[in-house]
């Protein structure tokens, strides 16, 4: 019933269908529905006992019932459009009419594809989804083209994220909605049609199946290209994990905002958060240094929000990153020298110091 809890979550975060979920059980299939009108995803599981439905139910109602009924819970039909679910507890709960359920798009023909690079992509810029609800072009993931393939782009205005493969089985200027692809992805055994509409996802594992339609938005999307700095004066290579972990911590302590200071020897990075009388700080090695500007020798310093910084720096693993600035009030931008993310990067806008 995990798969079941899944799909409750997803459909929880609807806002135009109320939260609903679609169940009905036919034969051996039990099948759950959820949609806010721009997603749709199906949820198939191999079921026993007394067909029922097609019911409408809460979400988070079901979410609390599986919950209560523990480790096995046991979905059913309670009589009077109510469906049960039994285990440790057992709870009924009220079906409205399905009537104004939309059916979903009728599913094309999925291709089988390796999509695990389409996969790594996405997983890359997520972070970098905006979730402003008055900018819904902000919650799409981007695809565009790049020099080197297909290059695949997030951002909420203040960072952004953007990822390169070879070849995607996606058409060029595309947008979808970041956290729809991203779950669509989850499965390693996934099928994938693009229309001129929609992108279906489908996946299959011994249990259950999943399909998605997601629907392409309309829109221009922002350049993020055109914010990126042509040249850098300093570029300071370091360590992800480690700076990760102490962006994630400087975030909890200070007020969401750290100051970074390359020391004038550039051998060590401080990075400081303060709030309401409290300092907190901590020193990041340095690997290396390449500093091109006129005073070389003089400290640098810039500030961002220590929890932006701490998700760019997480989704590079732990080896080692580049961290590129401009001067203090250009965008940051992060990459890989090497290995499996080189020719991905994330930005980051500075804030102001005064």
């Amino acid at each position: 019933m995990k798969h079941i809890k899944h799909l409750a979550r997803i459909a929880a975060k609807s806002v135009r269908l109320q939260d609903r979920i679609w169940v009905q059980q036919d034969g051996s299939e039990l099948v759950l529905r959820a949609t806010d009108l721009e997603v749709w995803v199906e949820l198939r599981l191999e079921a026993h006992g007394t067909p029922f439905g097609p019911a409408d139910i809460d979400a988070k109602a079901l979410l609390r019932a599986l919950a209560a009924a523990g480790e096995a819970p046991v979905m059913g039909p309670a009589g009077d459009g109510q469906v049960e679910v039994s285990g440790d507890v057992t709870t009924r709960l009220a079906g409205a009419s399905p009537d104004n359920w939309p059916d979903p798009p009728e599913a094309p023909v999925a291709t089988e594809a390796d999509l695990e690079a389409l996969r790594e992509a996405v997983r890359f810029v997520s972070h970098a989804v905006g979730n402003d609800a008055t900018r819904p072009i902000l919650q799409a993931i981007h695809f565009a083209a790049g020099q080197d393939g297909v290059r695949v782009e997030a951002t909420d205005g203040v960072r952004a994220a953007w990822a390169t493969a070879p070849e995607l089985p996606v058409d060029r200027d595309m947008l979808l909605r970041g956290d729809a692809l991203a779950a669509a992805l989850e499965s390693s055994r996934a099928g994938m049609a693009v229309l001129p509409g929609w992108v279906y996802v489908e996946s299959h594992e011994e249990d259950h199946s999943l399909r998605w339609w997601i629907r392409r938005l309309d829109g221009q999307y922002p350049d993020i290209q055109s914010v990126v700095p042509k040249s850098w004066t300093v570029t300071i290579r370091s360590y992800a994990g480690t700076l990760a972990d102490r962006m994630r911590a400087l975030a909890k302590a200070g007020d969401g905002f750290t100051v970074m200071r390359l020391d004038a020897a550039g051998t060590s990075l401080v990075a400081q958060a303060t709030d309401h009388g409290m300092e907190a700080q901590t020193s990041i090695g340095v690997v290396e240094v390449t500093d091109e500007r006129d005073d070389a020798q003089a400290e640098l310093r810039w500030a961002w929000n220590a929890r932006f910084a701490a998700d760019a720096f997480g989704v590079f693993g732990t080896g080692h990153v580049d961290i590129h600035v401009a001067d203090p009030l250009s965008p940051i931008v992060i990459t890989a020298p090497q290995g499996r993310f080189k020719g991905h990067a994330c930005l980051i806008m500075p804030v102001r110091m005064d």
